[in-house]
C-alpha cells in the first residue's frame, strides 16, 4: 500500500511523501524508517484524541 501510495505521489509530480504517525506507536515508526523515511519533526500535543486526550505526533518525509 505504502509503495502504490508514493508511486501516485511521484506520478503528481511531486519530490516528496510525507505521513505521520502517533509518536505512542514506536512500531509503526520503525516501519516508516525502515520503508526510508526519515523524521523531520514532531508535535508534542495534539487535541482530539479519545474523550478529547492530547496527543503527540511524529512526522516523517521521503525524497522519491
Amino acid at each position: 500500500m505504502l509503495a502504490r501510495a508514493e508511486r501516485r505521489i511521484a506520478e503528481a509530480g511531486r519530490e516528496l511523501a510525507r505521513l505521520d504517525c502517533l509518536t505512542s506507536n514506536p512500531r509503526l515508526r520503525t516501519y516508516y524508517e525502515a520503508a526510508g523515511y526519515r523524521v523531520v519533526g514532531e508535535q508534542p500535543a495534539k487535541a482530539g484524541g479519545r474523550g478529547g486526550a492530547s496527543y503527540g505526533v511524529t512526522l516523517l518525509e521521503r525524497r522519491l
